[in-house]
Formats: structure tokens, C-alpha cells, sequence
């Protein structure tokens, strides 16, 4: 038998797979509250590629972004802000 604490799960956000060598990159969040969230993919010169927003009902989420454009190859960050307050930033790199 092992005790599992769910409570104290470090908040931040995994991505994968990186790099990125199709046209979708998957992240999961933990430990983040629930409420609105705003994702955000950048280029590397700070323009936005991609914007969605979420409602996160709590706990662990895996999502899935399927890029809606060609993008070109390159590193790439995913921003994750909720609220204005808590905002999450991981690079990735896209490999054709």
C-alpha cells in the first residue's frame, strides 16, 4: 500500500514531446487551481502563433494544441496564464 498526496503537487506545466516534429504539442498541468486560462504560443521574436483560452475545473489536465497554420521551424515558448496572476513558461523547439 502506498499513500498518495494529490494536495501538495508541485503546480507547473509539462510539455511534450519536445521537440516537436508534427503539427501538435501536448502539455499537462498540475497542481493549478481551477479557473480561466489563457495559452499562448510565441516565436521566438515574441509574436503570438497561437491563442485559446481554457476553463480548468482543478487537478491534473493533459491538453493537446493542434497548430491551425504551418509554422516555421525553430524554438517556440507555451505561456500559461491564469487569472493575470500565475503565468507558466516552457520553450520547445519545432523540428520539420
Amino acid at each position: 500500500i502506498v499513500k498518495v498526496n494529490l494536495e501538495n503537487t508541485a503546480k507547473g506545466i509539462t510539455l511534450y514531446p519536445n521537440p516537436v516534429t508534427g503539427n501538435a504539442v501536448s502539455f499537462q498541468l498540475s497542481g493549478m487551481p481551477a479557473g480561466s486560462y489563457i495559452i499562448n504560443i510565441l516565436n521566438s521574436t515574441g509574436q503570438t502563433v497561437y491563442n485559446a483560452t481554457m476553463n480548468h475545473s482543478g487537478g491534473p489536465v493533459t491538453q493537446t494544441i493542434v497548430f491551425d497554420r504551418e509554422l516555421q521551424s525553430g524554438v517556440y515558448n507555451l505561456r500559461i496564464v491564469n487569472n493575470g496572476t500565475t503565468s507558466f513558461i516552457k520553450s520547445f523547439m519545432l523540428a520539420k
